[in-house]
């Protein structure tokens, strides 16, 4: 009669998962005589409640799509003569991962203002990303200063209404949007000191850049007003909306 003697426990290997996902190896060494291997799991380093991962005449298996959380495992080997001990215990972090929401992910810094912020002479040097609904302020000192440049950031596709206002008596000023191409996406060039008004159709999301033209060559003290807000319509021929209120002008730093 011929005794098969349970084979030797193996030794589990450290489980590499440097990155911490849910998906990694979990191996082992081979046990001579052995014909199988049973590989447990558990979220405990007591196994209580522990589950069989493997089994199979395998030296390794591979474990995907855990949770967040530690993960235990120990492996046996076994025969005809019936199983070894249990090998040494071996753990493994599954990270939780923090996805952070769209608009946080799209995070800018936006320009607070209130007041132009020289030099913005160049799309460049704009000032921005612009607040929706908020009141900048600038002046064009001299007949040398002929253009500020402002920027805005859309992080959904939406149209745009924009309003440059108080204008001073004898002073022209144009107001322009272009993309990053600078490509002319709305433009606004009424004569004299009439408040400029752009509404644009709906726009891909990105930055475009606001352009306030000196068209007199002028130069004034006196500032002007200038706002981006949610356009309300998308119908072009319709008449535009009335202008909105500007807060309060704040002295000049």
């Amino acid at each position: 009669m011929v005794v098969i003697a349970p084979p030797g426990a193996p030794t589990l290997n450290s489980i590499a998962n440097a990155d911490g996902d849910g998906n990694y190896t979990v191996s082992w060494s081979s046990v001579s005589g052995a014909t199988g291997y049973t590989l447990q799991e558990a979220d405990n380093s007591g196994f209580t409640g522990a589950t069989t991962a493997y089994s199979g005449s395998g030296t390794s298996t591979a474990i995907s799509g855990k949770a967040p959380g530690t993960y235990y495992y120990r492996v046996r080997a076994s025969n005809a003569g019936g199983n070894s001990t249990w090998s040494n215990t071996r753990s493994v972090l599954v990270k939780a991962w923090v996805y952070l929401p769209l608009a946080l992910r799209n995070y800018v810094t936006y320009f607070e203002g209130p007041w132009e912020r020289e030099p913005n002479d160049t799309w460049q040097q704009a000032n921005g990303p612009l607040v929706s609904g908020r009141t900048y302020y600038g002046t064009f000192t001299s007949s040398a200063d002929v253009q500020d440049y402002f920027s805005i950031y859309l992080v959904n596709s939406r149209s745009v209404e924009l309003w440059l206002t108080n204008i001073g008596n004898g002073h022209n000023y144009d107001l322009t949007l272009r993309n990053t191409a600078l490509q002319l996406v709305g433009y606004s060039g009424e004569v004299g000191n009439a408040n400029e008004h752009i509404r644009t159709e709906a726009l891909a999301p990105g930055w475009y850049y606001i352009q306030v033209y000196n068209r007199s060559n002028t130069g004034s003290t006196k500032a002007y007003y200038l706002i981006v807000d949610p356009a309300t319509t998308l119908n072009m021929d319709e008449a535009p909306t009335s202008v909105p209120q500007p807060t309060p002008l704040p002295p000049k730093p």
